[in-house]
């Protein structure tokens, strides 16, 4: 298949010579390529072009989405261990809240297992002791803001990826039977108008 953009293009500029210059499209009508048809042709070529133009901007999306997820996954990252280190030396002798908070465990896995441990944290953390080692309450609770942040973009991501791929696979599948279309349409042009070099030039098609 040849690239997308310039398939397009030759195949704008075809079906609209065809479609608008009245020798060409009596020659094709005989072999049946009709108006009517050819308009056809030109539709199915609009809503690939559509279809394209939203591929894309779910593409732009996911990847905004990807971005500010990094970012807000670098904040409460950066945040959720300040706290953390705070607890250990907090709650170092008590042996019971380091088991609860899970303050002794590394934060590591994917995004889902270390979302998993930031919950548990803050769910057992108590706020009075943090706010004697300078935390304000106000952080901590914070803190359940930049969470959902994080789960929203990750929704974000994953819904735009997911539609990206799908309006992927409809536009190549649209494109190769309309490229299939297209050659047909050809090969009968060359037949039609066999004898008008130029009106077969005007189709995109150069003669040599």
């Amino acid at each position: 298949m040849k690239k997308i953009s310039l398939f397009m293009k030759d195949t704008y500029i075809a079906l609209q010579n065809a479609l608008y210059t009245p020798e060409i499209l009596n020659a094709l009508s005989r072999y049946g390529y009709s108006e009517k048809k050819i308009k056809g042709a030109m539709e199915r070529l609009q809503h690939v072009k559509q279809v394209g133009i939203a591929r894309d901007e779910a593409s732009r999306y996911a990847r905004a989405a990807t971005r500010n997820l990094q970012l807000a996954k670098a904040s409460l990252k950066e945040l959720f261990q300040i706290h953390i280190e705070t607890a250990r030396l907090a709650f170092k002798r008590e042996a019971d809240y380091s088991d609860d908070l899970h303050i002794c465990v590394r934060i590591k896995g994917g995004t889902m297992e270390w979302l998993a441990q930031v919950e548990r944290f803050y769910a057992n953390v108590p706020i009075e002791m943090m706010e004697k080692y300078h935390v304000p309450k106000e952080e901590l609770e914070q803190v359940a803001v930049m969470q959902s942040r994080v789960m929203e973009l990750m929704a974000s991501q994953s819904a735009n990826k997911s539609k990206e791929q799908e309006l992927t696979q409809q536009r190549n599948a649209e494109i190769k039977a309309l490229e299939l279309w297209m050659r047909h349409f050809m090969k009968i042009a060359e037949v039609a108008l066999n004898d008008s070099p130029q009106q077969l030039e005007a189709l995109n098609k150069v003669v040599r």
